[in-house]
């Protein structure tokens, strides 16, 4: 229905999108609801490196793995109504 609210917990910092689960980057606080964007914040992350790993023998999975273990970047979601920060009213997300 258009005109129902809808709550979130977080909005993502690259769509603006509302979520209640995504990937969270712990250390930088930076919220992903899709699986692409977030491989593409890992693998920016990882040219930075100074040894870096072959980035070609590596699948989503191997990346995201590999975020997780360097980077504290993991997936999480959020149930409890106290988490919501946001809601989405037509179409438009409002900071609560």
């Amino acid at each position: 229905m258009k005109n129902e609210t809808i709550y979130y917990a977080r909005k993502c910092s690259i769509t603006n999108e509302g979520m209640n689960e995504g990937w969270l980057d712990e250390q930088n606080l930076i919220y992903f609801k899709y699986a692409k964007d977030v491989i593409n914040y890992i693998k920016d992350c990882i040219q930075y490196e100074t040894i870096k790993p072959n980035l070609n023998k590596m699948n989503d999975d191997d990346i995201i793995e590999y975020g997780y273990n360097h980077y504290d970047i993991y997936f999480t979601e959020w149930e409890c109504e106290t988490d919501f920060q946001y809601k989405e009213i037509k179409g438009k997300i409002i900071e609560l």
